[in-house]
C-alpha cells in the first residue's frame, strides 16, 4: 500500500462512449491488463470528477484500487449499486429445473449458484426488456464489513409464460411435437441481461483453463443454450459469480456482484471497510487516513476475525479464497495476537511469529510462498486460483527446518519496538524448538475449544478427539491426560444440554429492558463453574496476549451475565480484560471493539441495578452498584458510537442503536438527577416550615 504519485482522472466526454470492448476469451493475465483503461471509462461515468480511486496495474496483484487523492478516516470514498443481482426463485419453473438437477447429478455447488451463472448468460438488447422482466429486489438487512459472498436479486420470467410450463419433474424436459420445454418456455424464465452489463461481468476475475463442468453441459443441453452461449462462456460467468460475490439477501437468499468492489484487494490491516446502506448499495468508506497513491484494501475476514493469529487467518482465506495473504501483518517480525506465558519466568510473554503453525497445509503452502517469493492478491496472477501445490522438496524442508539461530538476549523491555518473537519480554529468555511446539499445541488445543463453546465451526474437533483416544489407549482410561488435552472436549450432546440448561436459566431471570425471545447468546455452551475455574486457570498459565485469552474473557463475560447466580462485577471486569487484549492485538478502529463496547455498557447497567435504558430496574437482587454505573455507560457508548460512526457512518443501524441507548440513558440520568434535586429541595422546604413552627411555640424571652 505505497504511495505513489496519481493523477486524478480526466478524459474528453468522448471517452466513455467510445471505450472498445474487451474480448473475454483473452487470457486473464491479457484481460487484467485490456480491461484498466474501460475500468477508469466506469469510473468516469459513474463519478466523474469528483471519483476520488482509480485502477491500475500491478505487478504482483493485478488490477487494483489507489486513491488518487487524501480520504480522510470515516469518509465515504465511494457509493455503488450493484451490476447485477440474483435471489433464489422458488416459483420459477426454470429455477425448479436447476434444483432438480442438482439434485440428481451431485454438483459441486448449490443450485442459486448455477441460477446466477444463467441469467448472466442471455442477453437483451433494451434495458426496457430487462427491467420488466426483473422485479425489484428487497432492501437486504445492513450487514458488517468483511461478508465476501453474495447480496441482491431479481425473479425470473413473467406470470403468464408461468402458467403455461409444466412443473418441474415429471415431463419437465419433455416437450410438445418433439420440441422441447426448454426451447419453447423455460428458456423464457430466465431474465436476460445488456450486453454491457454481461461484458463487465466477464471483464471480473475468473481463474484460467477451467474446462466446462458435468453440471454446465448439462445446463447447455437441458436449457438448449448452444445457439446463444457455449459452454465455455457459462462455465466463465460460472467462476465469476463464485470469485467475487457479495451476500445481498437473507429470505430469499441472493448474491450480487459490484464492479468496482471486486478489484479491492484484502489485508489484514485494512485502510478502508465497506457496509450496506438501506438501499442495499455497496458503501465503501476510510478506515484510516488514506493518501494518494495508496493501494485501497478491505479485509475479506470478518472483524472478529481480525483478531484471530495470522496462521488461522492465512489458513481460512487460502481454504476459501485460494490465496495467501503476504499483507503487512502476515509477514510481521511476530504476531500480536499470539502471545504466550514465557515458560522459564512465567512473567513475561512470548510472541510467535506469523509462520508457526502445526497446519500442514498451511505449512506446505507457506514453503512454497517463500521458495517463489510471489505474493497474491484480489485480483492477480496468483490470486483467485488455488495456489499450485509446492514442490515435494519445499514441503519437506517445510516440515523439517529448525528455527532461526537463537538472537542474542535484550535488554528487559517491553516496548513494541524493542520485541521479537521467541524472546520473553521481560526475562530475554529464547524458547527452544521444544517449548515452540507445546505452545503450538497448546494453541491448537484451545482454539477448538474455545470455537465450539462459541457454537462456531471448529475444524480441528476430529483430530483433537483421535489425540484423546490413542492417550487413552496407550495410557488406560483413568490415565491423565497431557496439558494439550488437558480440558474434556465438549460433544453434541453435552453442547446441546449446556444451552438448553443456559436458555431455562436466561429465561428465569430476565431483566427489565431485555426482550423475550433475545438470542443474542444462542448456540453459546455453558459450563459448571469447576470446570470454569480450571479452564481459566489454564488460559492463564498459557496465553498472555493472545486470541485465545480474548476469546476466554468474552466466553467468560457471557457466562456471567447469563448463569442464575449472575455476577455482573467479574462480567465487567472479563469484558474489560477483553477489551483490553483488543486494543493491544489491532491497530484502528474496528467493529468488534464497538460491539464489544457496547456489550460493557449494557453490563455496566446491570451491575447498578438499571436496566438496558438506563432506568432502574426492579430486579435488583444480582446488582453490585458502586454509585456511576451509569456514568461509565455512557463514557463507553460515546467511545463505541466514534468508532461506529466512523466505519459505518450515523446512519446505519449499529450507529443508531447506540445512539439511542445513549439518549435513553442520559434521559434517565436527567431525570435522576431532577429527581433528586427536587426532593432536596423539598426536604429543605420542610425544615424550614418545622423550624417556624417550632419558634412559634417557644414563649417569648
Amino acid at each position: 500500500m505505497a504511495s505513489a504519485e496519481v493523477s486524478p482522472l480526466t478524459a474528453p466526454d468522448s471517452f466513455v462512449k467510445t471505450m472498445p470492448s474487451i474480448d473475454p476469451s483473452l487470457p486473464m493475465n491479457d484481460l487484467m491488463v485490456a480491461s484498466v483503461d474501460p475500468i477508469n471509462g466506469y469510473i468516469l461515468e459513474k463519478f466523474g470528477g469528483t471519483a476520488k480511486v482509480v485502477c491500475q496495474m500491478s505487478d504482483t496483484k493485478g488490477r487494483i484500487i489507489v486513491s488518487n487523492c487524501h480520504i480522510s478516516k470515516g469518509e465515504v470514498i465511494f457509493v455503488e449499486t450493484p451490476l447485477h443481482a440474483v435471489q433464489e426463485d422458488r416459483n420459477n419453473e426454470a429455477y425448479k429445473l436447476v434444483q432438480k438437477l442438482q439434485r440428481k447429478g451431485e454438483w459441486d455447488f448449490e443450485p442459486l449458484w448455477y441460477w446466477c451463472a444463467l441469467k448472466s448468460a442471455l442477453l437483451t438488447n433494451t434495458a426496457e426488456q430487462q427491467q420488466q422482466s426483473s422485479p425489484k429486489s428487497k432492501t437486504a438487512k445492513a450487514q458488517p464489513s468483511g461478508a465476501k459472498g453474495g447480496k441482491v436479486g431479481s425473479g425470473g420470467g413473467g406470470a403468464a409464460a408461468a402458467a403455461t410450463v409444466p412443473k418441474a419433474g415429471k415431463g419437465a424436459t419433455g416437450g410438445v411435437n418433439g420440441v422441447p420445454w426448454s426451447t419453447t418456455l423455460l428458456k423464457s424464465h430466465i431474465t436476460r441481461i445488456l450486453p454491457k452489463m454481461q461484458e463487465r461481468l466477464l471483464m471480473l476475475f475468473a481463474p484460467d483453463k477451467v474446462a466446462p463442468s458435468r453440471a454446465v453441459k448439462k445446463l447447455v443441453t437441458a436449457f438448449d443454450l448452444a445457439g446463444e452461449v457455449n459452454e465455455a462462456k457459462l462455465e466463465k460467468l460460472l467462476q465469476v459469480w463464485i470469485h467475487n460475490c457479495f451476500e445481498h439477501e437473507d429470505d430469499p437468499v441472493g448474491y450480487a456482484v459490484f464492479f468496482l468492489p471486486s478489484f479491492l484487494s484484502h489485508a489484514c490491516d485494512p485502510n478502508a471497510v465497506w457496509h450496506y446502506d438501506e438501499a442495499s448499495r455497496f458503501v465503501l468508506r476510510a478506515r484510516q487516513d488514506i493518501r494518494p497513491g495508496d493501494e485501497v484494501c478491505v479485509s475479506y475476514v470478518s472483524e472478529e476475525g481480525l483478531f484471530e493469529p495470522s496462521h488461522l487467518r492465512r489458513f481460512m482465506l487460502h481454504k476459501t479464497k485460494g490465496f495467501i495473504c503476504l499483507c503487512p501483518r502476515c509477514t510481521a517480525p511476530y504476531d500480536k495476537s499470539r502471545g504466550f506465558v514465557c515458560p522459564r519466568c512465567r512473567k513475561g510473554t512470548v510472541f510467535l511469529t506469523p509462520n508457526d503453525s502445526l497446519i500442514k497445509d498451511l505449512q506446505q503452502a507457506s514453503a512454497f510462498i517463500d521458495h517463489h517469493q510471489k505474493p497474491q492478491g484480489k485480483d492477480g496472477k496468483d490470486d483467485k486460483s488455488a495456489a499450485p501445490p509446492p514442490p515435494a522438496a519445499a514441503a519437506s524442508a517445510a516440515a523439517s527446518s529448525s528455527d532461526p539461530p537463537a538472537p542474542t538476549p535484550q535488554s528487559h523491555t517491553t516496548s513494541p519496538s524493542a520485541i521479537r518473537a521467541y524472546v520473553c519480554t521481560s526475562c530475554g529468555a529464547h524458547i527452544d524448538n521444544l517449548a515452540k511446539h507445546a505452545m503450538l499445541k497448546q494453541e491448537r488445543h484451545w482454539v477448538s475449544q474455545l470455537r465450539r463453546m462459541s457454537g462456531e465451526e471448529d475444524e480441528f474437533q476430529d483430530d483433537h478427539r483421535d489425540q484423546e483416544i490413542l492417550w487413552r489407549q496407550k495410557h488406560g482410561k483413568a490415565a491423565p491426560l497431557p496439558p494439550h488435552i488437558t480440558v474434556p472436549l465438549l460433544n453434541q450432546e453435552n453442547m446441546k444440554e449446556h444451552l438448553e440448561a443456559a436458555e431455562r436459566e436466561e429465561q428465569k431471570d430476565l431483566d427489565e429492558g431485555e426482550p423475550e425471545g433475545d438470542d443474542k447468546y444462542a448456540g453459546l455452551v455453558t459450563l459448571p463453574m469447576d470446570l470454569q475455574g480450571r479452564m481459566d486457570k489454564e488460559v492463564k498459565a498459557i496465553f498472555t496476549q493472545h486470541w485465545a485469552a480474548m476469546k476466554w474473557h468474552g466466553l467468560l463475560h457471557d457466562f456471567s451475565v447469563m448463569k442464575r447466580h449472575k455476577d455482573y462485577v467479574a462480567a465487567v471486569d472479563h469484558m474489560r480484560a477483553r477489551l483490553d487484549l483488543q486494543y493491544k492485538m489491532f491497530d484502528g478502529d474496528a467493529g468488534s471493539v464497538g460491539w464489544a463496547l457496547e456489550e460493557l455498557s449494557t453490563t455496566l447497567l446491570r451491575k447498578g441495578g438499571y436496566g438496558g435504558t438506563g432506568k432502574p430496574s426492579r430486579n435488583t437482587r444480582y446488582a453490585r452498584p458502586s454509585g456511576n454505573e451509569r456514568e461509565e455507560s455512557l463514557q463507553v457508548l460515546t467511545e463505541a458510537y466514534a468508532i461506529m460512526s466512523r466505519l459505518f457512518g450515523q446512519e446505519h443501524e449499529y450507529t443508531e442503536r447506540i445512539t439511542q441507548r445513549r439518549d435513553m440513558v442520559q434521559a434517565a440520568v436527567r431525570k435522576s438527577a431532577l429527581s433528586a434535586s427536587l426532593s432536596l429541595g423539598a426536604g429543605k422546604g420542610g425544615s424550614s416550615a418545622a423550624e417556624a413552627t417550632n419558634q412559634k411555640k417557644r414563649p417569648a424571652e
